[in-house]
Formats: structure tokens, sequence, C-alpha cells
């Protein structure tokens, strides 16, 4: 894209929750502040749930995020927070 302005794609340290399909709550993490994150579950289904960490509107979590953990390894997952900058 061209010439996109830095403040467009941040790292951001936000909570998670990791749920399974069915809802229930398995663990709530913190990523980094670079935005990173690793948690080792078993080979599944699984349902990554952006939070909200304050009243301020932004920046907006995005919606629940599916994924499936393989047998053989990590599975990798981008999540990405509405800003508000346009």
């Amino acid at each position: 894209m061209p010439d996109q302005p830095e403040c467009m794609d941040r790292p951001l340290s936000a909570s998670l929750r990791i749920e399974c399909p069915s809802g229930a709550e398995i663990r709530t993490i913190r990523s980094a502040d670079d935005g990173t994150f690793e948690i080792r579950l078993p080979p599944g289904d699984y349902v990554i749930v952006p939070l909200k960490d304050s009243d301020n509107p932004f920046p907006s979590a995005p919606a629940p995020i599916p994924v499936t953990v393989p047998a053989d390894g990590f599975a990798e997952v981008q999540v990405g927070y509405d800003t508000g900058i346009r």
C-alpha cells in the first residue's frame, strides 16, 4: 500500500479470551507490548475473543476469531483493533 501513515499499523498490547467453540472460557491472556502472544493448547478448535481494556471507544475490538490448532504445531493468528484513525 502506498505511503500508509505509521500510526495505522502499530503493535498493541491487548487482552484476549480463549474459548471453546461452545463459549466455555479456557483462559484470558494479555499480549506483550509488541502485540505478540503465545498460548499452548491441545490440537482442536478454539475461538479468540479480543477484549476492550477501557471505556474509551477506540481502539475497538474486532469480532471473535475462530482458530484451529493443528496436531503438529502452532496456528498463527493476527488480531486487528480499529483505532478509528482515517
